[in-house]
């Protein structure tokens, strides 16, 4: 089973944002339940995307922060690692498995949707 860490503070002020160093601790606390990889997200004040590396492990405050540790179950490959981007910037990160995804994928393809990588999990 992977693990998900999410952190979120008010833009206005309202609220105290967290820092850099503790979503990758947390993310890191969860390393048993993902130990096969790990990525980290973060949103600092001014709406700028921080991901892994260039997400320093200072005191950089962050207002949205999203961190995965993963599980390979059926794609082994570099592909799954998570958060992920998808079309128009969005970022999602997820645990489970989408057992239907072959015929998800046919009647998304069917529809017009352009899949990247272009590979199908075994």
């Amino acid at each position: 089973m992977c693990g998900i860490v999410a952190f979120s503070a008010r833009r206005d002020g309202r609220t105290t944002p967290f820092s850099a160093r503790v979503l990758r601790r947390a993310t890191e606390r969860l390393a048993h339940r993902g130990p096969d990889g790990g990525g980290y997200l973060g949103w600092d004040l001014g709406g700028t995307v921080y991901a892994d590396a260039a997400l320093s492990d200072q005191d950089q405050a962050l207002w949205l922060g999203l961190g995965h540790r993963r599980l390979r179950i059926l794609d082994l490959s570099d592909a799954g690692r998570q958060p992920m981007q998808g079309p128009g910037g969005c970022w999602i990160t997820f645990n489970g498995e989408i057992y239907n995804y072959r015929e998800l994928r046919a009647e998304l393809a069917a529809r017009g949707y352009a899949f990247s990588p272009e590979r199908t999990p075994r």
